[in-house]
């Protein structure tokens, strides 16, 4: 006689709870009760009436508690009766409920402890990544019913017990991936880990050192203000010294002091320099070859084009009509967007333009001017206080720096080193 397959029921719990009989979902053809019911004996196997019944209707006498654990046991045996056999999901032994093992039941909880608890789990990548699958989202996600206090707190407990397993998976692959140097797969799971916990300041100083680790300063100095913005706004407290010395890791960039470039084919493009130096620029006793544009940045992030509207002004101011003449009159239409100066030079009024095609054209036909006033003799421009520059000019500085090779221009500028702006044009390059 052939053996009949048994019914498949799968029981998910970790992430929304989802209940799926012969791989077809009935979850939401279930009770939210008939939901943690069966959850709950999936969970813990074998349970006796009286502390089910109390258990999910702990606000009702003993015989109305009874009643609705016995129409809920039918209601879920009736829609989850096998077609194979007449044997009922859940069944009563002797006072005590459990399930009928003539299923085939499928437990997420149930697979993650069996390869938890296998020694491998701690050594193979395969493994983890498996485990890691697995985790949905919290346990029960979202699931509360209300007056069941006893079942709440089983959840809260189980949420706890399997949030700690997966902490512990994701340290073990972070710490695979980081051996293997794999580290943008070590970002990853630290991200993960920031979603969970946002408050562990140990996992921004990871960030910070995986960051170092691939050379990107610009990260690391984000990420180090992340953590500091955290904790102020959060527990109102400082970071661990031992962090407030990673900051010195950050900004220790180790360049060589700037030279001045006299050469009329230097590459550098872009030069730091100290307050001293550009002081001796300014009063000509440093030297540079070339026409001079002396520009200054000033506290006003968050007003747009603010430092490009001053370059374009000082740029026109220093040319003479000549050279002015010679510059497309596309290029003055555009440039009357950011300038005032530059309309005079213009035939036609603007156009209104999205802003990201604003943007575009704006750069665009500021690097093209740059390119036409630097053709006969090098433009030097220098840029004092370059961190208080606004985001879009500075986005255009690093717009000619990536396209350096096509103008003759070079870029002196000071910066306080402690800011974001010096380490990413450092970077940039």
């Amino acid at each position: 006689m052939k053996l009949l397959a048994k019914s498949e029921i799968d029981i998910i719990m970790l992430g929304s709870p989802k209940i799926l009989f012969n791989k077809k979902q009935i979850t939401n053809r279930l009770s939210s009760k008939s939901i943690g019911l069966l959850c709950y004996l999936a969970a813990n196997e074998n349970e006796s009436r009286e502390k089910l019944a109390y258990m999910f209707w702990e606000d009702s006498n003993a015989d109305a508690a009874k009643y609705n654990l016995r129409y809920n046991i039918w209601t879920m045996n009736k829609l989850l009766r096998s077609s194979l056999s007449e044997n009922q999901l859940l069944v009563s032994n002797n006072s005590r409920i459990h399930i009928n093992k003539e299923y085939d039941i499928y437990l997420d909880i149930k697979e993650i402890d069996t390869l938890y608890s296998n020694k491998e789990s701690h050594l193979s990548i395969h493994i983890l990544k498996k485990l890691k699958s697995l985790f949905l989202g919290e346990f029960l996600d979202g699931f509360y019913l209300k007056n069941c206090l006893k079942f709440n707190d089983w959840v809260f407990y189980e949420r706890e017990k399997y949030q700690k397993k997966y902490i512990d998976i994701l340290n073990k692959l972070l710490s695979i991936y980081k051996k293997n140097k794999e580290y943008n797969k070590g970002l990853q799971i630290l991200e993960e880990m920031i979603m969970l916990n946002s408050l562990d300041e140990d996992l921004y100083v990871e960030l910070i050192k995986i960051y170092l680790e691939l050379g990107d300063r610009v990260s690391a100095l984000k990420q180090y203000n992340r953590c500091i913005h955290i904790l102020r706004e959060e527990l109102n407290i400082a970071p661990k010294e031992s962090t407030e010395k990673l900051l010195k890791i950050i900004k220790n960039t180790k360049c060589k002091k700037a030279q001045f470039p006299y050469c009329k084919h230097d590459k550098s493009n872009l030069i730091n320099i100290q307050y001293e130096e550009l002081q001796n620029i300014k009063k000509g006793i440093k030297k540079l070859e070339g026409k001079n544009v002396f520009t200054k940045c000033i506290p006003l992030e968050n007003l747009n084009y603010n430092y490009i509207t001053s370059l374009t002004d000082q740029i026109i101011s220093i040319s003479n009509k000549k050279e002015l003449e010679k510059v497309d009159k596309n290029i003055w239409i555009n440039l009357q967007r950011v300038s005032i100066k530059a309309e005079r030079y213009a035939e036609d009024s603007i156009q209104l333009l999205t802003v990201e095609t604003e943007r575009n054209i704006i750069y665009n036909s500021l690097f093209s001017f740059l390119k036409k006033i630097s053709t006969e003799k090098r433009l030097n421009i220098i840029i004092e206080k370059l961190h208080f520059m606004d985001k879009y000019s500075f986005d255009f500085i690093k717009y000619v720096l990536f396209k350096r090779d096509e103008i003759n221009c070079i870029i002196f500028y000071t910066c306080d080193i402690n800011d974001s702006k010096y380490i990413e044009l450092k970077q940039y390059l």
